[in-house]
């Protein structure tokens, strides 16, 4: 989510609204609810040697969210 206005917390709605969006384009979108991770930017690395694709996180927040594609909505 991009938040242009440096907004320390963002709108619970939104939050969910696009933590729904992202279990819906993961491979767990049959499931039911799914555990995503909120971190910034800044809390993503990858480290050296790994492979493409896989990278650590630090200080992130895990929302359980009901998958949703843009038909849903």
């Amino acid at each position: 989510m991009r938040n242009p206005d440096g907004v320390a917390s963002l709108p619970r709605d939104t939050v969910q609204f696009a933590a729904g969006l992202a279990a819906g384009y993961s491979k767990l979108r049959a499931g039911g609810r799914v555990a995503v991770h909120l971190c910034t930017c800044a809390d993503v690395g990858k480290p050296r040697g790994m492979p493409p694709g896989k990278v650590t996180i630090e200080h992130h927040r895990t929302v359980h969210a009901k998958p949703i594609t843009t038909e849903d909505t």
